[in-house]
């Protein structure tokens, strides 16, 4: 269901039923079952490359009027209007990974005319073989057809090696 439009009312305005139905009611019934995405569980086997961004595919999706690319990747937007944004993964170091890497959590908007971060959020690692939980929200303004999606990045350095993403009950 696309947002209703809110008319104006007119001075000493005879209220009709179809009226009130299009200008209260319908309103109403969208503000209590909007478009919404719940993504969880990062699908297993997935790394980030030192120096690379990697699109997070998710496992577990549940959804109303979004619809998912193939990968469970990129997801496009129903309706032009504010939404509610928030990612959070985990990354796991290798043995090799020096102290201080950063992993860096994207929240992408992807349009016509490219892909911008609307939301990020930069994490340290402080030991190795330990899991990093990284988590960005924000507020933004999307136009119907525009898809979005979370990436996660990580800061190039040596030994080139990777973090592994896991899979469990994280959720975007």
């Amino acid at each position: 269901m696309a947002v209703p439009p809110i008319e104006a009312w007119a001075q000493r305005e005879v209220v009709t039923a179809a009226k009130l139905n299009a200008q209260i009611r319908e309103p109403l019934r969208y503000l209590a079952d909007t478009p919404r995405l719940s993504c969880r569980g990062a699908a297993p086997g997935q790394t980030v490359t030192r120096g690379s961004s990697t699109l997070v595919r998710w496992a577990t999706l549940e959804t109303k009027t979004f619809v998912a690319d193939g990968d469970r990747r990129w997801f496009t937007v129903p309706d032009s209007g504010v939404y509610v944004l928030s990612g959070s993964v985990s990354v796991k170091s290798g043995p090799t990974q020096p102290y201080g890497d950063g992993v860096i959590l994207h929240v992408l908007r992807r349009t016509s005319a490219g892909v911008v971060s609307v939301a990020t959020v930069r994490e340290i690692v402080q030991q190795s073989y330990d899991v990093q939980i990284v988590s960005a929200a924000t507020i933004a303004h999307l136009t119907a057809g525009d898809s979005i999606g979370v990436a996660v990045y990580l800061e190039a350095g040596v030994p080139s090696s990777s973090y592994t993403v896991q899979a469990g009950e994280w959720e975007t």
